[in-house]
C-alpha cells in the first residue's frame, strides 16, 4: 500500500529537489550537476547563507529510526550526519531549523531530547548540554528561534511535563544561560525571534490571558491583555506585526508594532478552532465549529489594519 508523504522544503533558487526511482537529488541549476541524497528526503532547510542544506532521511525500514545530514552545497559532500529516532506515536516532525549559519537544530519528536548538529559534525543534546535536564527515553518538547538581526538564538525546553501543566526554559545563546517561565501554555515565538507569545489560565475569571514579553533582555518584563481566550494555538503574522488569538465566540489580533493595540471581531454561534495569517499579513482566516449553529462548520475572513 502506498503513503502519502509531505516534504517540508524551502526554496532555494539555484537548486531543484528530484525525486529519482529509489532516491532524492539535489540538482545544482547553474553547475548543471546532480548530487544523489541517499534516500527519500522526509524534511530540508537551506543554511541563512546558502552555503549548506540539512535533511533528514529515514534510516531503517522500521520507520522510526532517523538520519539528519548536512550537505556543503559548494564541495557536493556531506559535512555531519546524526542518526536519532522519533517517537512512533507523535511521527515526523517539521524541517531542521538553522539556528545560524554553522548550526541546526533537530527538534522533531527525538527520544531523549532535541540534537544540535553543527557543520563540524559535532552533536550535543539540547536538554542535558544547554538546560542540565535529561529527558530519557521520552521527547522533551522543544521551540527555537533565531534573532534575523544576529546569529544569537533562543531555545525553549519542557523542562518537567506533568499531566496538565509544562514548565518551560529558556535558553539564551548569547550569554549561554537559562532561565525560568511562568506556567504558559502554547509558547511561539515570533517570525523575527524578537518576541515569545503563550497563553497563561486566568486565576479569577476562568480561561486564559494572553502572555506575551520581548526574548530580550533577560528576565524582561512581560504583558498580559485578556481574559476571553480560548486555548487555541496562537498565530504570528509572517512580518512579525501582529499576533492573532481566538477567543470563545471570536477572534483578536495584537497589534504589537508599532504600538501596542488590540482589535477583535466576533464569530456569533461559532468558537474559533484555528487562526492563520495570509502571507501578505492583512488577512485572518479562522476555521470554527458551531455550538448550536448550521452549518456544523465555517470559516471566517477578516481584513486587518
Amino acid at each position: 500500500m502506498n503513503q502519502l508523504k509531505v516534504v517540508e522544503l524551502e526554496r532555494h533558487r539555484d537548486q531543484l529537489l528530484i525525486s529519482g526511482q529509489a532516491t532524492d537529488f539535489l540538482f545544482d541549476i547553474e553547475r548543471k550537476k546532480a548530487v544523489d541524497l541517499g534516500g527519500r528526503v522526509l524534511g530540508g532547510a537551506y543554511s541563512p547563507d546558502g552555503a549548506y542544506f540539512a535533511f533528514t532521511q529515514g534510516a531503517d525500514e522500521s520507520g522510526h529510526l532517523m538520519l539528519t545530514q548536512i550537505l556543503d552545497l559548494a564541495a557536493g559532500n556531506v559535512v555531519a550526519r546524526v542518526t536519532w529516532e522519533e517517537k512512533p506515536a507523535k511521527g515526523i516532525g517539521p524541517a531542521p531549523i538553522w539556528l545560524n549559519g554553522r548550526e541546526v537544530l533537530i527538534d522533531s519528536n527525538v527520544v531523549g531530547g532535541s540534537l544540535v548538529v553543527s557543520v563540524q559534525g559535532d552533536v550535543i543534546n539540547v536538554p542535558s548540554a544547554l538546560f542540565g535536564r535529561g529527558c530519557s527515553d521520552r521527547v522533551c518538547e522543544t521551540i527555537a528561534a533565531q534573532l534575523n538581526v544576529s546569529n544569537t538564538f533562543h531555545i525553549l525546553v519542557d523542562a518537567e511535563p506533568d499531566p496538565g501543566r509544562t514548565t518551560w526554559l529558556l535558553y539564551h545563546s548569547e550569554h549561554r544561560e537559562v532561565e525560568p517561565l511562568p506556567l504558559i501554555e502554547l509558547p511561539v515565538f515570533s517570525s523575527d525571534g524578537r518576541w515569545l507569545a503563550g497563553v497563561l489560565p486566568a486565576k479569577a475569571e476562568g480561561g486564559y490571558e494572553l502572555w506575551l514579553r520581548a526574548t530580550d533582555p533577560l528576565g524582561a518584563t512581560a504583558q498580559i491583555f485578556g481574559p476571553g481566550l480560548a486555548y487555541v494555538p496562537l498565530s504570528w503574522s509572517h512580518d512579525a506585526s501582529k499576533l492573532a488569538f481566538a477567543l470563545d465566540n471570536g477572534v483578536g489580533a495584537l497589534l504589537v508594532m508599532p504600538t501596542t493595540e488590540v482589535l477583535s471581531w466576533s464569530t456569533g454561534d461559532y468558537s474559533p478552532i484555528s487562526v492563520r495569517w495570509s502571507s501578505d499579513n492583512r488577512h485572518l482566516a479562522m476555521q470554527a465549529s458551531g455550538r448550536v449553529a448550521e452549518p456544523a462548520e465555517a470559516l471566517f475572513v477578516v481584513t486587518t489594519p
